[in-house]
């Protein structure tokens, strides 16, 4: 599959962490982290037009939306840790709780019993919001204290964390809200994505290797590592994934140096063939595949930027929204 650019529309804001889609495909919204502006930008996916919402608080880091697309739910990276409703009917903030955890950068939902769960970058615990009363029912403790990547299964039976630090792998059954199995894994993860085929996790290895480690999520034990074709930029920060192919970003430590986006097909988690391509964007947050499959969309860390990646059809297609990179050149971790 080839992969290329071709337009461009203008953002107010960048440094974006996380893209959240709409179930119905027409919005996507980007939470903008490094400027510290509390923003978020609702870009609408048939104009290219964007809306922006300033939030209560600063770094706004991850989210989730629920299956009726009627609210989103934004975690803050902030000491006491955030959440806070959006209105997606009036792109207004519809209030806010304080969970028991801080730093709240990791975010999933359970669309089958009206749950979300957020993980903490600085507390061993996970958060359960009951989405019907926007109120915390409960948390987990977990071994590690640092996590970021989170997913669900496609059964809404287990949830699973890969650690930022401490090489930790989690699986917590959502039904008793409990540990129920741990692992060691191989490299610290940034983000994941789940195969919900074929039960395999996938994450990066945020250091400085270009390789991605497969998880067989019913025995908690390693499916195998891929050694990326692409070695520059090296960090494999941010996953999207549809049924034949996962998306990698590779993740620039200057605001200078353009990234990478990485192909790699596969079938049944087993990794058959890659192809990639160098965007106009300088650094990337996680991606999102619109419900088509039609569409990647990504947001830039350290860039009020959005990138537009077709990845299906006759001739897949890239469109760069890009209207300039923020000036720092220091790598940030949050």
């Amino acid at each position: 599959m080839v992969l290329s650019e071709n337009s461009t529309v203008t953002i107010t804001a960048g440094s974006m962490t996380t893209v959240v889609m709409d179930t119905a495909g027409a919005f996507a919204y980007f939470t903008h982290y490094l400027d510290k502006s509390g923003k978020i930008t609702q870009l609408n996916l048939a104009t290219s037009t964007t809306n922006v919402l300033t939030t209560s608080t600063a770094r706004p880091d991850c989210g989730v939306i629920d299956r009726n697309d009627a609210f989103m739910y934004i975690g803050f990276d902030t000491t006491p840790g955030k959440i806070e409703k959006i209105n997606l009917t009036t792109f207004t903030s519809a209030g806010t709780i304080v969970p028991s955890i801080a730093r709240v950068r990791g975010a999933v939902i359970d669309n089958q019993s009206s749950f979300a769960y957020f993980s903490s970058f600085s507390t061993g615990a996970v958060s359960k919001i009951n989405l019907a009363t926007f109120t915390e029912s409960g948390t987990c403790g977990i071994a590690t204290t640092i996590n970021k990547a989170i997913a669900i299964d496609s059964t809404s039976s287990n949830l699973y964390l890969a650690s930022w630090s401490g090489n930790n792998f989690t699986r917590i059954q959502l039904s008793t809200f409990t540990v129920t199995g741990t692992a060691t894994t191989l490299y610290t993860a940034w983000n994941m994505s789940i195969d919900r085929d074929n039960g395999t996790c996938f994450y990066g290895d945020n250091a400085s290797v270009a390789r991605i480690q497969a998880m067989n999520l019913p025995t908690l034990t390693s499916a195998g590592t891929i050694v990326t074709t692409q070695t520059t930029p090296s960090l494999s920060h941010g996953f999207a994934i549809d049924n034949s192919a996962f998306y990698v970003n590779r993740y620039a430590t200057t605001s200078t140096a353009f990234c990478i986006l990485e192909q790699i097909n596969y079938n049944g988690g087993t990794a058959i063939s890659a192809s990639s391509i160098t965007l106009s964007i300088h650094n990337n947050s996680k991606g999102a595949i619109e419900p088509s499959g039609t569409y990647l969309y990504l947001g830039g860390w350290k860039q009020s930027a959005i990138c537009k990646v077709q990845i299906s059809g006759a001739v897949p297609v890239v469109t760069a929204m890009a209207t300039g990179y923020m000036t720092t050149n220091t790598k940030f971790w949050g």
